[in-house]
């Protein structure tokens, strides 16, 4: 899949249950839907951090190899805790 623009920080793509599913996105202040995040994983951004809540998919999700997926991120703070849950729920 061709990226126009790069913006992950630090080798990081944050995610949210509200994120965008195009653009330069996976930023603490732009994050990425679910499946846009795992989109951007590359050899340099292999760390996706979701932030809690629950990711509803319909599809098969595919997690690209290499990927490390980490939840419990608050998406304000981007502070893990782990007392907040992220799932990810097939409908």
């Amino acid at each position: 899949m061709l990226h126009i623009s790069v913006a992950q920080e630090c080798g990081i793509i944050y995610v949210t249950t509200t994120g965008v599913s195009s653009g330069v996105a996976g930023t603490k202040s732009d994050p990425a839907g679910l499946l846009y995040g795992l989109s951007l994983v590359s050899a340099s951004d292999t760390i996706v951090w979701l932030a809690y809540g629950t990711y509803n998919i319909s599809n098969t999700l595919s997690i690209p190899d290499g990927a490390t997926i980490e939840g419990g991120f608050d998406p304000v703070t981007w502070i893990k805790s782990n007392s907040t849950i992220s799932t990810i729920a097939r409908d």
